[in-house]
């Protein structure tokens, strides 16, 4: 009975501990989002006032300091927070054009959203205007690819863009490590352990080999001080 109540109150405090790491784990999104929506500066009062959050509280320090942490969170003065869009320096639409224009590669239609509040507006405006070029599926918007429009072409081949829409690629690093698995194909964390146990391989085959040229190299060296003397002829033998 003692071990099954040991147990309970194990699972109960695990359980508490887990809802607590959700609950800031929530509110740090909520921030982030709310950041995101209106592209505003907040203090801390600011925060606290209109979401309800004091960050200067105790047990609200790990929320803070992920904050201060986050990728898309830029902080100024370690006070005022604001959000911070995976492409920086983007602000209208002759700056979305010549940002496209720039990027042979093509850029996630989602990440050109982001740039700032009316992105999206702006970027369908190019594309009926038929200055940039979409690539991907019109049923998931957020997976397709903006292009550049090529030189003195307004058109694809339709072959091309068929292939492009059919192909299926990985959403994230995830699923993509799973395709590899099925195909019976290496992934990135077979390569990097196998490195890893080639590396620790090579260093022990160093260690040993240098083991033993210190101790070849000591045995060598030891007494040479009395060769010559008398009564030590044979110690000038093994030198050789």
């Amino acid at each position: 009975r003692h071990s099954e109540t040991q147990r309970i109150i194990g699972d109960m405090s695990r359980l508490g501990r887990d809802s607590k790491k959700e609950h800031k784990n929530a509110t740090l999104r909520r921030i982030v989002e709310t950041l995101q929506r209106t592209r505003l500066p907040y203090t801390l009062g600011r925060i606290k006032k209109e979401m309800k959050v004091d960050l200067t509280a105790k047990e609200n320090y790990p929320v803070l300091n992920k904050l201060k942490d986050h990728s898309r969170v830029v902080v100024q003065g370690g006070k005022i927070f604001a959000y911070k869009p995976e492409i920086d320096n983007v602000n209208n639409l002759d700056q979305l054009r010549a940002r496209i224009s720039r990027t042979r590669e093509g850029i996630r239609r989602e990440t050109l959203c982001d740039c700032y509040l009316s992105a999206e507006r702006d970027l369908e405006a190019l594309i009926e205007a038929k200055d940039v070029l979409v690539m991907g599926k019109e049923d998931d918007r957020k997976l397709q690819i903006i292009f550049p429009m090529p030189p003195n072409s307004g058109k694809m081949d339709p072959d091309i863009k068929q292939l492009w829409t059919n192909v299926q690629m990985p959403r994230n690093e995830a699923d993509l490590d799973q395709y590899l698995l099925d195909t019976n194909q290496i992934t990135k964390d077979r390569v990097l352990a196998a490195n890893k146990y080639n590396a620790r391989k090579r260093g022990l085959v160093r260690k040993r080999k240098e083991k033993r040229e210190k101790v070849k190299k000591v045995a060598r060296l030891t007494n040479t001080h009395m060769v010559g003397k008398a009564g030590y002829g044979w110690l000038e033998k093994m030198q050789k």
